[in-house]
């Protein structure tokens, strides 16, 4: 992410492994993201994460995002 800190918008919410999916689908797009988990305890390993972008790149980001929520929902 940029040095100013750009305001970060979630784009998605589901699970750490599609999450993580789409962070890579966002690098290969030169999108930088930031993935924040929501796991109950270290041994739970499929809680709910969020995949945030800085809020410039919505736009760009958003037909993959949308193609990407209809393939996992």
């Amino acid at each position: 992410m940029n040095e100013d800190h750009d305001n970060l918008v979630s784009v998605y919410l589901g699970t750490d492994i599609t999450a993580k999916v789409l962070k890579e689908y966002l690098e290969e797009m030169e999108i930088p993201s930031v993935l924040k988990s929501e796991r109950n305890s270290s041994i739970d390993r499929t809680g709910d994460c969020e995949v945030y972008i800085a809020e410039h790149d919505v736009e760009k980001a958003k037909p993959m995002v949308e193609e990407f929520k209809k393939k996992n929902p």
